[in-house]
């Protein structure tokens, strides 16, 4: 039976003296690939147990489950209650849940000393079938509700990714909440990385950080323009301060105004032929050398705007200048000296379609070498995740 948790490696949680509360930092020096945590969910649920509880019937507070919003407040509910359940099962559940953030201020034994101390308790934090609790004592509901708001991840399953896109459903995604990794403060440009199978969570490193240095990973992904990002990660009750937010909010209103030219020249690529989508391709790369000149805050638009452009070029048989914006659409996000602003899934499927095109054009050596680079990002985002890996890199 698996137990939380797994496996942590060398970090701990210790206060940040700044308005970020509680952090997660290494206590010695971590290198890129290497998993630092594994962690089961204190609690969890996926789109598809909604729906079949709604087929059996149970909890009249599923009534409706038609879009993402019903779905959302549905797993809310449903994480809630589970959280109730474990809490009922286990002392050392009920105190690390009471001692997780829920809006008001850190007092007390909500601070990293007590996060330390529960994490010493003999019993385990989570037993999955509820057996062998020690008893928890009251438990506040209300305040298990808040908890769960700022501490909920929502993360797609990788192992329901392909089975989707074979049988033609929607993605399955989950939602839930991890008692350590809820310790790890947000970066738009973080140096870890975390995944999820089933209701385990992996953290893994993506970039060498020093010991007594905090570890972060991303809430949101900062390939989103700067006010969507902003509003998903206002759902957590904090604005983010980090160097990227602040260029990006210096640009905000330019950026704005550049996007919905964007969208404009879009809908032209979309309707035209011939004459008029050259010209509507021309516009796109005037739009392109707006936004290089004021990166990196405007990262994310290049990126799409690069990417559209390498599509419209193919479309009109130039592939040689869609894999040149094809490769221009990757060096959008290399605007800091660490390189990517982040590995994700999306700059992996890049790596894997450009170097589809190079082999397209017979450029073999270019080809492997975008092979290489999309291997390494993954490594990177998975750690020692062989299969995770080999999934995301399949042909």
């Amino acid at each position: 039976k698996l137990m939380w948790p797994d496996y942590s490696g060398p970090i701990e949680v210790k206060d940040t003296c700044t308005d970020r509360g509680r952090g997660t930092f290494a206590t010695e020096t971590l290198h890129p690939g290497q998993v630092i945590l594994v962690e089961k969910a204190l609690a969890a649920i996926f789109t598809r147990e909604l729906h079949e509880m709604k087929k059996l019937g149970f909890r009249l507070t599923l009534s409706n489950l038609d879009n993402d919003d019903s779905l959302r407040a549905a797993m809310n509910k449903e994480i809630t209650w589970r959280l109730v359940e474990v809490c009922r099962s286990s002392a050392k559940t009920n105190a690390a849940v009471e001692s997780l953030y829920a809006g008001c201020k850190l007092t007390g034994w909500r601070t990293a000393a007590s996060a330390s101390r529960i994490l010493e308790m003999d019993e385990p934090l989570c037993d999955a079938a509820g057996e062998g609790g020690s008893g928890s004592g009251v438990i506040d509901v209300n305040h298990i509700e808040a908890m769960q708001a700022r501490y909920n991840f929502g993360l797609p399953t990788v192992h329901n990714v392909k089975e989707c896109k074979a049988s033609g459903q929607p993605l399955t995604y989950g939602s839930g909440v991890w008692y350590r990794a809820g310790f790890i403060n947000h970066s738009c440009q973080p140096n870890c990385n975390q995944f999820i199978i089933g209701d385990m969570m992996a953290v893994s490193v993506v970039e060498e950080i020093g010991t007594g240095e905090e570890v972060t990973v991303a809430y949101a992904p900062a390939m989103e323009d700067f006010t969507l990002r902003t509003k998903w990660l206002s759902y957590f009750s904090f604005t983010c301060c980090c160097s990227l937010c602040q260029l990006e909010k210096k640009a905000e209103r330019r950026v704005e105004i550049l996007s919905k030219r964007y969208g404009k020249i879009t809908e032209k690529l979309a309707s035209q032929q011939g004459t008029r989508k050259k010209e509507a391709v021309r516009k796109l790369r005037a739009l392109e050398e707006e936004l290089v000149a004021i990166k990196p805050a405007a990262a994310a638009l290049l990126w799409r705007v690069r990417s559209r452009l390498s599509a419209a070029q193919h479309d009109m048989g130039d592939h040689r200048r869609g894999v040149q914006a094809a490769e221009a659409s990757l060096d959008a996000f290399r605007c800091t000296e660490t390189g990517l602003l982040f590995p994700t899934p999306g700059v992996l499927l890049g790596l894997k379609l450009l170097a589809e095109q190079h082999r397209m054009l017979n450029n073999l050596d270019r080809a492997a070498e975008c092979d290489r680079m999309a291997l390494d990002e993954a490594r990177k985002m998975f750690g020692n995740a062989g299969a995770v890996v080999d999934y995301f890199l399949e042909e």
